[in-house]
């Protein structure tokens, strides 16, 4: 008979994760469900800019959605927490629909400004952090640790199929009719977040929200606040680079050197997240955390050399392989540092860090590429991931103390 032990330090891969019925159904309704995620940035300025004729105003549009999907996104999961997720899904997720499709109305219809502006604002209010909602539910369909990382691992290659696959989509969607790019991005909410909601959703998977004095228990921990600050550091890195690449690129008028990079970082971290992501979650998170951290830090600062496209595609694939790792084990470290009834609000918020990260990165790495050169940019996207692997480190001293 085999040991505790030996059982409990055996791979646990993804078939055994997506073993039983609802399991499957929760992954196919989560992977609709983060179409918004992944594309609605996009047909927003395809849409609002073939409506208006103007890219500043599709820009500030897309600004808007986002600035509001990223306030707004913590504050729903706090309410999912506590009242559970089901009705909050639904709900929203009707909402959404009817948004997405009064959005390409207006811009179908060539509508004034103001009102697309509010719309997005709107759309951007009833956003929610899918990744998030589905992440906690792993938490409670599988209460070990090794087994909540391999399915953030899991969950860590739907985010980048998404990513990978929805802008292909919308764009080709848009070549139809513009306005149809809206409608495919509200099929996300419409089918995703309502299938999650009734068909993928038994209590045993769903966050309970029975918990009256959730608000009451104690959130930002020294170790939460130095996890979120390691996301927002990781959001600058990923910011930054992506903004340098493509300014690069542009510099010598080839923008699809842009893609062809960018599209290697997104298959190194796809790639190791669904083939190896299994067997890194049996590592430690912490020291996962900085093990993706440092490889993403190595080969950033192997781009900052004169290099041929070949190069620059292998590196990015690389640094792309510790994006998987870094990002999905400092979602189960924020799981194990909240108490269990604010779990979706952590991960909302981890999420949110990542953003303004992000945001902060590709404005600080525009700057530096303009004024200064694109080399110091790159050695920016470094200081970034230095910050985050520092911050990374401390973080699992403070937990190794307390």
């Amino acid at each position: 008979m085999p040991s505790e032990a030996s059982v409990s330090s055996r791979t646990f891969n993804y078939f055994e994760l997506l073993r039983g019925e609802h399991v499957r159904k929760q992954m196919g309704f989560g992977f609709l469900s983060r179409l918004p995620v992944g594309a609605a940035g996009v047909a927003i300025v395809i849409a609002v800019s073939a409506s208006t004729g103007s890219y500043a105003i599709a820009g500030s549009a897309s600004a808007v959605y986002a600035l509001f999907a990223a306030i707004l996104a913590p504050v729903w999961a706090r309410i999912m927490d506590r009242k559970g997720q089901n009705g909050v899904l639904f709900r929203n997720g009707l909402v959404q629909f009817f948004l997405y499709a009064l959005l390409a109305a207006l811009c179908h219809f060539e509508a004034n400004t103001i009102p697309i502006l509010l719309s997005c604002a709107a759309i951007g209010f009833f956003s929610l952090d899918v990744g998030s909602v589905v992440r906690s539910r792993w938490v409670f369909i599988h209460p070990e640790e090794s087994k909540q990382r391999t399915a953030f691992m899991f969950e860590s290659a739907v985010d980048e199929a998404v990513f990978a696959l929805a802008p292909i989509l919308v764009t080709t969607i848009a070549v139809l009719q513009t306005p149809y790019a809206l409608v495919l991005v509200a099929m996300g909410p419409l089918l995703g977040w309502v299938g999650l909601s009734i068909l993928a959703a038994p209590r045993p998977s769903e966050p309970c929200g029975d918990a009256p004095n959730a608000s009451t228990q104690r959130l930002l921990s020294k170790s939460f606040i130095s996890l979120l600050a390691v996301f927002v550091a990781m959001g600058g890195m990923l910011g930054s680079i992506e903004v340098v690449l493509v300014a690069s690129a542009m510099e010598i008028d080839m923008p699809v050197n842009a893609g062809f990079a960018l599209a290697g970082w997104a298959t190194g971290s796809g790639l190791t997240a669904l083939f190896l992501g299994m067997h890194l979650s049996k590592l430690r998170a912490e020291v996962l955390s900085i093990l993706g951290i440092a490889v993403m830090t190595l080969f950033t600062l192997l781009l900052s050399g004169n290099l041929s496209l070949m190069w620059q595609i292998t590196f990015c694939f690389f640094a792309g392989a510790g994006a998987a790792p870094a990002i999905s084990s400092g979602f189960s470290l924020a799981t194990r540092l909240v108490p269990s009834a604010r779990v979706t609000e952590a991960l909302a918020l981890t999420s949110t860090g990542l953003g303004l990260g992000t945001v902060a990165g590709a404005s600080s790495g525009g700057f530096v590429a303009e004024y200064f050169s694109f080399t110091q940019a790159y050695y920016l996207s470094v200081g970034f991931g230095l910050l985050a692997g520092v911050i990374s480190w401390f973080n699992g001293t403070l937990q190794s103390e307390s």
